[in-house]
């Protein structure tokens, strides 16, 4: 069997696979991991009674947080379409 051509991947050096598959593992972790614990962290946020963090005067700040995450979520899911 003749190869005709070789490819751009069987040529590249052993520095330039680190690379790759360190940038492939990260990417994968961005993709999966992320939305992953922004979610979980939306949950828990929303779990909480306003009542009470209006007694303990923390109402403000978890709703800036409340904010804030949603905003983080809608950013990530851009992140994955990409």
């Amino acid at each position: 069997m003749k190869v005709n051509k070789i490819g751009e991947n069987l040529t590249k050096s052993y520095n330039e696979w680190r690379e790759y598959v360190s940038d492939s593992v990260q990417q994968s972790t961005l993709k999966r991991e992320i939305p992953k614990t922004i979610n979980k962290l939306k949950d828990t946020l929303s779990k909480l009674d306003n009542k009470f963090l209006g007694k303990y005067n923390h109402f403000l700040d978890v709703q800036y947080l409340r904010k804030k995450t949603e905003e983080m979520y809608n950013r990530s899911k851009n992140i994955i379409n990409r």
